[in-house]
């Protein structure tokens, strides 16, 4: 069998309502992701075959690793840092739109430890936006998006895919100032940002196959295609080498 290529199987753990934001922390050698309408975030430890879970009182986009330990959530309310040993959480900051309207949803962050976070608006209407979370503030990028997803950056960190899709479900092309179409897989948008350095990976969704690719801004190259057991996925990154999965932490 090709090296690159693996069986995907699930998780011995009970199946979420949406399960996203998935990422391999490394200190911790735990996978933690997110079930958004369920309200909870989950853990699992593979070598010691332990599943945990923390419920919220609200929907949880995503999270990543802070330096320092602990996490960073992104709750419907706002970022929150989170300390899963002893449940303590702590607003960072409150949400920059109506949390009647719009939530947080897919973040990640950046080789400079600034978190990049976009919404969803409920009725798919053209008010989410993408934003950044750096020294204290945090900033809105692009705007007129109806659900933000898919983070990930170029190989020379001079770019930033996203998607943002409409309230049909077709992804909006070079509808911000400064955007470009993605070269991997042509349904992304790039943000120039010169200065991020992290390799990261651009994943194409189809309903029998997950591609993903290096981003770059001249060209791609095809890393791996395996077919996966659900109807319905979403995004995931990995190092440079595409196969051992990683994170950026942010730095608060």
């Amino acid at each position: 069998m090709d090296p690159l290529l693996f069986d995907p199987h699930p998780l011995p753990v009970p199946p979420s309502l949406l399960g996203e934001s998935p990422f391999w922390h490394p200190a911790e050698q735990a996978l933690y992701w997110c079930d958004i309408p369920g309200f909870t975030l989950h853990r699992y430890r593979p070598a010691a075959h332990l599943h945990e879970h923390w419920a919220f009182d609200t929907d949880l986009g995503s999270c990543a690793p802070l330096l320092g330990g602990g996490l960073l959530l992104a709750l419907r309310s706002g970022l929150w840092r989170f300390d899963p040993a002893s449940g303590e959480r702590e607003c960072v900051v409150a949400a920059p739109y109506d949390t009647h309207e719009q939530r947080f949803n897919d973040g990640k962050a950046d080789a400079e430890g600034r978190f990049w976070v976009g919404t969803v608006h409920d009725a798919r209407e053209f008010k989410g936006a993408l934003y950044r979370h750096a020294g204290g503030r945090i900033d809105r990028m692009v705007d007129e998006v109806a659900v933000s997803n898919g983070l990930a950056w170029s190989p020379d960190g001079r770019y930033l895919a996203y998607r943002g899709t409409d309230a049909q479900g077709a992804t909006r092309r070079g509808a911000a100032s400064g955007s470009l179409p993605c070269p991997a897989c042509s349904s992304c948008r790039l943000v120039r940002d010169a200065s991020s350095a992290r390799r990261s990976a651009c994943t194409r969704e189809s309903r029998f196959c997950a591609v993903s690719a290096s981003v770059a801004a001249t060209g791609s190259s095809l890393a791996f295609c395996t077919r996966l057991p659900v109807d319905r996925r979403t995004c995931c990154s990995a190092s440079s080498d595409c196969r051992t999965p990683s994170c950026s932490m942010v730095r608060l």
